[in-house]
């Protein structure tokens, strides 16, 4: 009995566990679920301290030459951009994101990635001066507005798709980028 369930788990599952004496696939399975589970734990430990290297290795090279950016929304997409400048784009700096939600898990992430500040104000990545570029990673209803905002205070900016729903909005945030 104990080989045919046995059979129904690939080798390499087989291999990464040890099959004890019951015969219960149910059992095995809960094994191959608790190891998944451990793997996991430990990429995400090992990926979060590979943020906070990346971070302190990008500090010491440029030391102060790189383009400042503001990020206005903090949810998944706006997480997955700041993840990825601080890791990969090594001339950019992130000097705020604003998020009108912003909470403590938002914040502890925010961190790792190398933001020094984080507001529920979307105006003060607009008022600050050193900031060049605003990417604007908040809900669709608010990118046109914020895509206007922007362009008066004179900044570059990237923003999700799509812009707006109303065409009208479209092209008003359209014409004040130009």
């Amino acid at each position: 009995m104990q080989n045919k369930t046995a059979q129904n788990v690939t080798k390499a599952q087989l291999h990464s566990i040890q099959v004890t004496k019951c015969t219960n696939q149910r059992c095995i399975i809960d094994d191959i679920a608790k190891k998944v589970k451990n793997r996991w734990q430990k990429h995400r430990k090992r990926h979060n301290k590979d943020i906070k290297e990346q971070h302190v290795v990008r500090k010491q090279t440029h030391g102060g030459n790189e383009m400042k950016v503001g990020i206005i929304g903090a949810g998944r997409i706006g997480k997955v951009h700041a993840k990825n400048i601080s890791m990969y784009v090594p001339d950019v700096e992130i000097k705020i994101v604003a998020d009108p939600f912003m909470n403590e898990e938002s914040e502890k992430f925010l961190k790792k990635c190398g933001v020094e500040n984080v507001t529920k104000n979307p105006d003060d990545i607009f008022n600050y001066k050193d900031i060049e570029a605003v990417l604007i990673c908040s809900s669709t209803d608010t990118h046109a507005d914020f895509i206007i905002q922007a362009a008066n205070a004179g900044k570059h900016i990237f923003c999700e798709k799509p812009i707006a729903y109303d065409l009208n909005k479209v092209h008003e945030a359209i014409d004040a980028a130009d």
